[in-house]
């Protein structure tokens, strides 16, 4: 479709200051793994096969999929625009988050 553009595999475990797509260009996101996101934002989906923690700054608009834990962890802002379904056995939000 010409809303979403697929985007590559993430190949890092570990993304901080990023910018996922833009509020134009919303993105489909894919990690195999588990990941860490610090101080970023994004735009689009965000599949992870794996678990995701979040730390610091975050705000996303769109999807969180995550096949595995959920954590937002550390200080900061954080907010997601839209949903997030984790099929692990903890979501948890803790360190001031």
């Amino acid at each position: 479709s010409d809303y979403f553009y697929r985007s590559p595999l993430l190949s890092e475990s570990q993304y901080s200051s990023e910018t996922f797509g833009s509020p134009e260009k919303p993105e489909v996101f894919r990690a195999e793994g588990d990941l860490e996101i610090k101080a970023s934002d994004g735009y689009g989906i965000l599949l992870v096969n794996g678990n995701l923690e979040i730390k610091g700054d975050f705000l996303w608009h769109g999807l969180l999929l995550i096949n595995g834990d959920f954590r937002f962890s550390g200080g900061g802002n954080k907010a997601v625009y839209g949903a997030v379904v984790a099929m692990g056995n903890a979501i948890r939000m803790d360190g001031g988050a």
